[in-house]
């Protein structure tokens, strides 16, 4: 094998292990678990949003996937890279579009909402943060601390405030992209290759959830989990979170 493989394996590896070796994750994922199985033992949704064209692929993780909680609304039409990748750019820069997006879902006061994204300093992804306070929301941010803090404050992608992700919310869960998103270098090539924010978001993501899980259970509430439809029974066992949250969440029929 490659060596280059190997060494974009070791980075992803090494990664993985900095997110859940963190001390400082550990104790962020508790509270922002504790924050969610409050709300999903009142039967309450819990909305996602990755304003950053790939940072959508982390919200559709979480939508009627095996293994994941029933209650979450991911709102994939934030910044979806098939509305064109020129738009999504610009969406993700522009003003206005965050508070629009939070009445389109009508969240209320009190939810939770997580914003997902690796880089966090774009425009739409502190703007939508920033709204969600104001409506009364509980923030969990997903980002990567090391890269936004490097970022200069005049990159045009930025929010005119300077600030990062983990600035704006109420628990902030450090992704640990590495800077540059791209890991390794190819001799020929004037570029960098392997991506990895994609990989650290659905991690933490992952964690997140399993977290949520424990809670509920030492809640004495009984999760509701989604099986993989490609099991033996697998539909007939999704069939009343169907009827159930069909109506709820806007993706799921």
């Amino acid at each position: 094998m490659k060596k280059s493989l190997k060494d974009y394996h070791k980075i992803i590896s090494d990664t993985l292990d900095a997110i859940i070796g963190d001390s400082g994750n550990e104790s962020a994922l508790i509270s922002a678990a504790r924050l969610i199985a409050n709300n999903v033992a009142k039967d309450r949704l819990v909305y996602l949003v990755g304003p950053g064209g790939h940072s959508n692929m982390t919200t559709e993780e979480c939508l009627c996937r095996a293994g994941m909680i029933v209650q979450l609304d991911p709102m994939i039409d934030a910044t979806n890279l098939l509305h064109g990748t020129t738009k999504t750019r610009f969406l993700q820069r522009s003003g206005g579009y965050a508070k629009g997006l939070l009445e389109e879902y009508n969240v209320q006061e009190g939810d939770v909402i997580i914003v997902i994204n690796a880089y966090g300093i774009n425009y739409l992804t502190i703007d939508m943060a920033i709204q969600a306070r104001k409506l009364g929301l509980h923030v969990i941010g997903i980002g990567s601390h090391s890269f936004a803090k490097v970022i200069p404050a005049a990159h045009p992608a930025r929010h005119p405030n300077g600030k990062n992700l983990e600035d704006v919310v109420d628990v902030f869960i450090d992704s640990k992209m590495p800077y540059g998103d791209a890991v390794i270098d190819i001799v020929g090539s004037d570029q960098k290759v392997g991506p990895t924010s994609t990989m650290c978001n659905i991690f933490t993501i992952n964690l997140l959830m399993m977290q949520v899980v424990e809670e509920l259970l030492e809640m004495g509430v009984s999760p509701k989990i989604w099986r993989s439809i490609n099991l033996p029974n697998g539909d007939e066992f999704n069939a009343s979170y169907f009827r159930e949250y069909g109506q709820r969440i806007r993706y799921l029929l």
